[in-house]
């Protein structure tokens, strides 16, 4: 590497200087920066230095060996809407009308999905269990929210109505019928946006709105499935929409 005049530092740049039976190493790059680029791998940078203060001392009996991590999280996924307008990304209209808004000369519309009349939209996989949809949500009118399928090809739904001063839990089963688990008022605002999350710990689903607990009902089916946003009527905006296995969060 090189250290230019003036101490101006470049990529790799290394001096080392011996004192007495030992070695001094002046990394000018920081290693965990440079690590840092380069993932899980540990950086050829660090090895070499590593090589060259371990010399011949001892014998590098684990040099090809490689961090394997085994993958528990199965659901981590997030979307910011950060998009031209119209470009779905991975987003399913599953029934109803969604779009995303893009630049929209800025203002709180702007890099949203805009959902309007009743319908849903689905992203995520078949395979995905026990796990936490969330999403931001400005209710401009009617009703709207947060779902997840659940076993047995229903859906259970985290909805605000009542102008976002009310919440409810509804489950609708595979034969089309609905059934309000539970019903609850949440915080009077002066509008804007909110934030809802829907999950399911110890046998009971909770809806948080805000990061406060707005509603619970025990006995809810488990989460099986994709998720998405929903609009029973009226129109809505959607963003930072984030699903992630619940096994993930810390308790409380």
């Amino acid at each position: 590497g090189v250290v230019g005049p003036g101490g101006k530092k470049q990529s790799g740049a290394l001096l080392v200087r011996e004192y007495g039976g030992g070695k001094f190493y002046f990394m000018a790059f920081p290693a965990a920066f440079a690590a840092f680029w380069r993932e899980r791998k540990v950086d050829p940078y660090v090895v070499n230095v590593l090589r060259d203060a371990i010399g011949g001392r001892t014998p590098l009996r684990f040099e090809k060996f490689e961090y394997a991590p085994q993958e528990n999280q199965r659901v981590n996924i997030s979307d910011d809407f950060m998009r031209h307008a119209g470009q779905p990304g991975e987003w399913q209209a599953l029934e109803g009308s969604f779009a995303a808004t893009g630049e929209c000369n800025g203002g709180e519309r702007a890099f949203a999905l805009q959902g309007k009349g009743a319908g849903r939209a689905a992203i995520g996989q078949a395979a995905w269990k026990d796990y936490r949809p969330m999403v931001s949500l400005l209710l401009q009118r009617g009703v709207a929210g947060v779902w997840h399928e659940t076993a047995g090809g229903g859906r259970l739904s985290f909805l605000l109505r009542d102008a976002g001063r009310a919440a409810a839990l509804i489950e609708r089963g595979a034969d089309g019928k609905e059934k309000v688990l539970a019903v609850a008022n949440v915080l009077d605002y002066s509008g804007g946006w909110r934030r809802l999350a829907l999950f399911k710990r110890g046998g009971t689903t909770y809806g948080f709105v805000d990061g406060v607990e707005a509603l619970k009902a025990a006995g809810s089916p488990e989460p099986s499935g994709r998720c998405g946003v929903e609009t029973l009527e009226g129109e809505a905006l959607f963003d930072d929409f984030r699903a992630i296995d619940v096994a993930a969060l810390q308790a409380g």
